[in-house]
């Protein structure tokens, strides 16, 4: 990712191989509760409108349970996770994996899923904001699974969303706009004119209510990309989850036998990426296939898969939409010969609120090639704009907004609280004394 506010590159473990490569113990170790692993990250000086960390692996640190009876797991995850800290005080020290924010350490989000103590009782998931909780398997790890916000899950199809107009038309905001942003010629994101921005943004909207129909899921465009996709490509990844660790029977699996443990049907844990906010994603091609050779997007059935299950290399205005959980592992193979270019559509759940680290970051990797980012960050200063403001007010926007359906502690919680919106409706109370004196006064009693 890089920072488009004179933000940071971060490449996770995911997008320099699949069977990663980062350090990682060979069991989980006990330890005093909220313990956070220290971030791995090295800066590089030479960047000039970005900075680049390497993103640490991290580890599940667990704390040991005292002796019980009940069926619950005897290890309980804290967070641990190393993050991408964005420059110009978009993001704070607590990082960005995942969504934490705001003094919570960066990955496993406190959404009410991990009990203080272990108990019969199983504790309930929160489904706020669209989270979809994964099917964990405790008998093999004792860490659950990430959450997600899609479903359904299958790869669909997506033809003639764009006509020749719309592909001429994203072709020229490219040549005008492009970038690369592992060697950027510009000192900071170019902002486009009312008329690039206008029309980048209603043929990407295009998209999304093709996506809409489909799935039958509510969603809103998060970000958008024109790609020139080059001879690197994309390595396997999953876009919202990002692989952790490979278990069986309780045990973690060493990190040089992961791949092949998990070939062999071994238990693969996946953890939250700090996209875990959104739900789908869609590439849409901009040009003729016949014009170019490789550039195919593979979709593998799971980690560690070596030959894909489908191979897809889309008409000119058609493409093909997929949820970003790790049912869609996908790679894209680097373009040996021609010239690629791809339209890259990310959606959220409405009712999601975009991390502050994240609202103005592009997506980026080695094999993106020259490419134009349309952020979440863009639409909400043109939003702000339309309503006569000079800045978008995302720092007061609910990081999720309560539908009333979770029944989750945290949420019930919230719930019984007052909100701001509500203060008129709450009776005066009597006004206390004023002072210890009169408090204590015949009068007063």
């Amino acid at each position: 990712s890089i920072g488009g506010c004179g933000g940071s590159l971060a490449l996770s473990p995911d997008a320099m191989a699949i069977s990663g490569g980062s350090e990682r113990d060979g069991e989980p170790v006990a330890a005093a509760a909220g313990f956070v692993e220290p971030s791995k990250e090295a800066a590089d000086p030479s960047s000039r409108w970005r900075q680049c960390h390497w993103q640490g692996a991290g580890e599940a640190f667990g704390r040991q349970a005292p002796p019980c009876e009940c069926p619950a797991p005897a290890m309980l995850p804290t967070s641990g996770w190393a993050g991408c800290r964005e420059e110009s005080g978009c993001a704070s020290a607590s990082g960005a994996a995942g969504e934490g924010e705001g003094g919570e350490a960066a990955g496993y989000e406190d959404d009410g899923a991990w009990p203080s103590e272990p108990s019969g009782v199983p504790p309930v998931p929160c489904i706020q904001g669209g989270k979809r909780h994964s099917e964990s398997d405790l008998s093999h790890c004792p860490v659950l699974q990430s959450f997600v916000r899609c479903g359904p899950h299958h790869r669909a199809p997506i033809t003639n969303v764009l006509d020749e107009g719309e592909t001429e038309a994203l072709h020229d905001i490219w040549w005008r706009y492009r970038d690369d942003l592992s060697w950027p010629r510009f000192e900071k994101k170019p902002e486009f004119d009312d008329d690039d921005y206008n029309t980048f943004r209603s043929i990407a909207q295009n998209v999304v209510d093709a996506m809409i129909a489909e799935y039958k899921e509510p969603m809103v465009l998060d970000q958008a990309t024109i790609s020139n996709t080059n001879h690197i490509g994309h390595p396997p990844h999953a876009d919202n989850v990002q692989f952790d660790s490979v278990w069986w029977k309780g045990k973690k699996i060493r990190a040089e036998d992961e791949v092949l443990a998990a070939q062999d049907g071994a238990y693969v844990l996946w953890r939250s990426e700090k996209t875990s906010y959104r739900s789908y994603s869609c590439t849409v091609s901009l040009v003729d296939p016949n014009d170019y050779e490789g550039g195919e997007v593979q979709f593998f059935s799971k980690f560690g898969d070596k030959d894909s299950v489908e191979i897809h290399k889309c008409p000119q205005g058609c493409g093909i939409a997929f949820c970003g959980c790790q049912r869609n592992i996908h790679a894209v193979t680097g373009v040996r010969r021609g010239f690629r270019l791809q339209l890259l559509i990310w959606t959220r759940p409405p009712s999601v609120r975009v991390p502050d680290s994240q609202a103005s970051v592009c997506y980026f990797r080695p094999g993106t090639g020259l490419g134009v980012w349309l952020t979440t960050s863009d639409m909400y200063k043109r939003e702000a704009r339309k309503r006569g403001r000079e800045e978008p007010l995302q720092a007061w926007v609910p990081k999720d907004d309560d539908d009333g359906t979770c029944e989750c502690e945290k949420c019930c919680v919230e719930r019984k609280k007052l909100a701001w919106k509500d203060r008129f409706s709450v009776e005066t109370a009597a006004a206390p004394p004023a002072t210890a004196v009169e408090a204590a006064s015949p009068a007063a009693a």
